[in-house]
């Protein structure tokens, strides 16, 4: 296995730790001078009276020097991935900090000055993009940071390029161009593009005017001659460059949502978007949407409307797009005949595994490109400072990794409505590759998110920070007035099943010992079901010998199914629990709740907890036969005897609007 960069450059620095000083000297004028005008020019006309100064890539402590020889009162930090260059400094014990800087606990949260002088040549891309990212929570309001460049353009850095492969093979490792890593050059461009929110470049300073070769003799005669060729050569013969940033006032926080299926698609995952994308607006100053074109190929549901929304589409060439028939009312769901076959069932196993789904997935590869070019062009344009995308489909989170990877300084969010390795489904290929897999993705996620605690305790193991943000309510969902109650005793199931997961019998088992025990007539009662699944429903009441009460109203719009739910003598809720306890708190759970009517809830599995809490005091919670048949027989008795119920209070703390609140104060 290669040794990482850092590693390598730690080594280097350590190798050459007893003789660095000596650059500061007349033994290297070349560097003397290099490395003189570089201090002098980052330090002049500059006051640290009562200041805090932290120094990255210290070194053997010139900055440290210079300021101990000329100023007095200011607090001072090192910071430096070589022990051995920070044990040659005068730099004090506790001042010194060995290893990269944004994983150094300071004891000073903000600085007024941050250096990084002749560090950035010895950077990757990346880690680069990881340090600036690391000064805009660590600069004051008023604080500078005096950063150091070398000029990919200039004279000197491609004679230097020229040289390194003869340096590599005669084997010079105490010189920087015979080293085996890679060292990086920018532009003032380059650098500006790099730059994360919130940050802004206030000038530039051009270093050490040097003509290739002849300078490296005759420093001061090079540099002199170098100058009156500027005029002609322009900026090509400076070396380096300095550039000093600030953050001048702090910027909103803007947000780009990733979203395959985003609203007004009708699927069950978009009502979390619908409502994430309202409430984030409320907290964001900006809200820019990537989703893909197919979501305008597929049956849209009009309670999914928003207005306003800033969304930029990109083709999906995947195998969803295939069965998206142009002019027809397409809908992004299997029908069950093709859930039963098996070979459907291992290609859907197959489809949702690494590496197929980055390949055959809903979005597929040239979805998670396009949307990544897209996205880089979104983050620059309106500076971007959070990530936010939910999983299903995979292909959106990659989309946000790979910008993460672009972009450090971004806050990302994955975000999970089910598992994507479900130990209870077992619908992927490999558990044990996708968790590995996952673990290198999420592992630069700054916050995964899952619906319910029982998910959160599932995704632990994969990510380092996860917390709860559940679905809601909005309050605008919650009707004023009761609606009046369907004639027929109506027990209403409206959305998606899950077979094998979810399970009808206790309740319809309880319903033929009341017809037997005469207590309810097969007129006065309804089976009612909305969704796409109705041949599983229909054929679960055969199996009991309940089809004649039965009614199948098949997929119909969220809002006619609200209308269903609030006029429903009972509401059924089926759910399951996933190993270790707890279960997925669907967006079902949330409209029931806003419903207003009673809610019989049967778990398959262990009891949810989390559910019970959420439902206690309010509604009805039942497992078992011997538990419903009492219960429905109380709310025959009300049907019958008393008049209708006002509608009841919604538990605290379910509305999307307080769980935004929270979430923004608890996790951002």
């Amino acid at each position: 296995m290669p040794t990482p960069h850092p590693d390598q450059v730690r080594a280097f620095f350590d190798r050459i730790a007893d003789t660095y000083p000596q650059r500061y000297t007349g033994v290297r004028p070349f560097h003397r001078q290099l490395f003189g005008e570089r201090l002098k020019q980052a330090v002049t006309g500059r006051d640290f009276t009562q200041k805090t100064v932290l120094d990255i890539g210290a070194g053997t402590g010139a900055l440290y020097d210079y300021l101990a020889d000329t100023q007095t009162g200011f607090d001072y930090y090192a910071c430096d991935i070589s022990e051995k260059m920070l044990a040659r400094s005068r730099i004090p014990e506790g001042r010194r900090f060995v290893g990269q800087v944004y994983d150094s606990a300071f004891p000073v949260q903000r600085f007024d000055y941050i250096f990084a002088l002749g560090l950035t040549t010895y950077l990757t891309r990346e880690e680069l993009s990881r340090l600036l990212a690391f000064l805009p929570g660590r600069l004051s309001t008023d604080g500078v940071a005096i950063i150091s460049y070398t000029h990919a353009r200039s004279m000197e850095w491609r004679m230097r390029r020229l040289l390194r492969p003869l340096f590599r093979r005669l084997g010079l490792r105490r010189h920087l161009l015979g080293q085996p890593f890679e060292v990086t050059a920018y532009t003032p461009e380059a650098v500006k593009e790099m730059l994360p929110p919130g940050l802004q470049i206030t000038q530039i300073h051009w270093l050490s005017p040097t003509l290739p070769l002849f300078s490296r003799f005759f420093p001061q005669a090079g540099a002199a001659l170098a100058r009156r060729l500027a005029p002609i050569l322009g900026n090509k013969v400076y070396s380096d460059f300095l550039m000093e940033i600030s953050r001048p006032m702090p910027l909103p926080n803007n947000l780009l949502l990733i979203a395959y299926y985003f609203p007004p698609v009708r699927v069950v995952g978009a009502v979390r978007l619908y409502h994430f994308y309202r409430e984030a607006r409320k907290h964001f100053g900006q809200v820019q949407v990537l989703s893909s074109t197919n979501r305008l190929r597929m049956v849209q549901d009009e309670s999914l409307q928003l207005e306003g929304v800033a969304a930029t589409e990109v083709p999906a060439y995947d195998l969803r797009r295939l069965t998206l028939k142009k002019g027809s009312e397409n809908t992004p769901h299997l029908s069950r005949r093709a859930k039963d076959n098996q070979i459907s069932r291992f290609l859907r196993r197959l489809a949702d595994s690494f590496p197929l789904n980055i390949l055959l997935g809903d979005g597929g590869l040239a979805y998670i490109l396009l949307a990544y070019w897209q996205g880089r062009r979104l983050v620059r344009k309106h500076r971007i400072t959070h990530l936010f995308s939910s999983f299903r489909p995979y292909s959106d989170h990659l989309v946000a990794w790979l910008l993460k990877r672009r972009f450090p300084h971004l806050f990302w969010i994955a975000d999970f409505r089910d598992l994507h390795v479900d130990p209870v489904r077992r619908n992927t290929l490999c558990p044990s590759f996708q968790r590995w897999c996952n673990r290198q993705i999420l592992r630069r996620a700054d916050l995964v998110t899952a619906v319910s605690g029982g998910l959160k305790r599932q995704l632990d193991a994969l990510a380092p920070r996860v917390e709860v943000l559940r679905n809601g309510i909005a309050k605008s969902d919650v009707p004023s007035d009761r609606e009046a109650p369907f004639e027929l005793f109506t027990i209403a199931y409206t959305g998606s099943l899950y077979e094998s997961l979810q399970t009808a019998a206790p309740l319809l088992e309880a319903i033929r010992q009341l017809f037997r025990e005469g207590a309810l007539a097969r007129e006065n009662i309804r089976l009612l079901y909305a969704g796409k699944d109705g041949a599983l429903w229909d054929e679960w009441l055969r199996q009991y010998g309940l089809e004649d009460i039965g009614l199948n109203h098949g997929l119909i719009p969220r809002a006619e199914a609200r209308t269903i739910q609030r006029r429903a003598r009972l509401n059924l809720l089926l759910s399951w629990t996933l190993p270790g306890g707890g279960g997925i708190l669907t967006a079902k759970v949330y409209e029931y709740l806003a419903a207003g009517r009673p809610v019989l809830a049967i778990v398959n599995g262990e009891r949810d907890e989390e559910l019970a809490a959420l439902l206690a005091g309010h509604y009805l919670l039942h497992t078992s036969q011997a538990d419903i048949v009492p219960a429905l027989k109380l709310l025959l008795l009300n049907v019958s005897g008393r008049p209708p119920e006002a509608p009841r209070p919604l538990p605290e703390g379910v509305t999307w609007e307080e769980n935004m609140a929270a979430f923004v104060r608890r996790a951002l």
